[in-house]
């Protein structure tokens, strides 16, 4: 907050119930198109996904559109193929991010908003990350330097459990303990007393493959679906008195084409295109690793 002789002023933009509802309302007609154009992508998407060795991984297409969709194309292939956002503020702390918000009204239907979470490994380590849904329960992996580890040691294949605890700096029986949490929850698999990850992890190979498919979608839906449907959106902040917040006009551009593209999604759900998703959703969901360099999980 800032503030001004006896008031206070919002450092960012909040919309009241009333300019909310209009505005989300005016997104909302724009799903339909969004989820059209997907749904034309799907076959391609397939057959380059089947091209790639994650089939014989046991990663069938069937199980992988959701997150194909929705991490490859709507989030990071969107991100990386639309206009970039600017680097967030710094906060107490330490953490960086842009803050917005909006009133509920009565009435309200929630919107999809969607979202990849990920680590930060260096020295050559596995990234691994998952995509959310807000107002889905989702049972999150959590996101540490011994899980970066311990995952990095299945990445050329299976492993033995005393391999993977020592690589990660465990004692044996917190080690034990951690991969019997991991496979529990499903995010690792047993194969003849050997381990394995229970998620996709892209390599060179599979980018090679996918990559120039998953970039030509996804620049279709920002440049034929959400940069129109959000063109108007700085003059219509402007007149509603945030001219004072124009730095923020292109976040909130790049958080309502992420509201398009999940209203996308989900019509695909109603249509029954996409799988019904299961609740809570499990800790394998949208769950997948890669390593540096890998051009289908980068962001620009």
């Amino acid at each position: 907050m800032t503030r001004a002789g006896g008031s206070y002023r919002l450092d960012f933009i909040a919309f009241s119930a009333e300019d909310w509802r209009r505005i989300a309302n005016e997104l909302r007609r724009h799903a339909d198109a969004a989820a059209d154009l997907q749904q034309a992508a799907m076959p391609e998407l397939e057959a380059a996904w089947n091209r790639t060795d994650f089939p014989a991984q046991g990663f069938p297409w069937e199980e992988q559109r959701w997150m194909v969709l929705a991490v490859l194309v709507g989030n990071t292939g969107l991100t990386r193929n639309s206009y970039p956002e600017p680097p967030p503020p710094v906060h107490p702390g330490g953490k960086k991010y842009w803050t917005g918000g909006y009133e509920p009204f009565p009435g309200w239907e929630e919107i999809w908003l969607g979202g990849f979470n990920s680590n930060m490994p260096g020295n050559g380590l596995l990234h691994y990350g998952y995509f959310w849904l807000s107002s889905v329960e989702h049972r999150y992996v959590e996101l540490s330097d011994v899980y970066t580890r311990m995952f990095t040691a299945m990445t050329r294949g299976t492993a033995e459990a005393e391999a993977i605890i020592q690589q990660a700096g465990l004692l044996p029986e917190q080690g034990r303990e951690k991969l019997a949490t991991l496979i529990e929850s499903g995010i690792l698999r047993c194969q003849d007393d050997r381990l394995a990850l229970a998620f996709p992890v892209f390599t060179p190979a599979e980018d090679t493959i996918l990559a120039p498919v998953v970039d030509r979608i996804a620049g279709s839906l920002a440049h034929e679906i959400l940069e129109p449907a959000t063109a108007g959106i700085s003059d219509e902040l402007d007149q509603m008195g945030y001219r004072a917040l124009r730095d923020q006009y292109v976040v909130w551009r790049t958080w309502m084409h992420n509201i398009i593209a999940q209203a996308g999604l989900r019509c695909l759900l109603q249509r029954g295109v996409l799988p019904p998703l299961p609740e809570p959703l499990p800790a394998t969901f949208g769950l997948l690793g890669w390593f540096e360099g890998v051009r289908v999980m980068t962001w620009r």
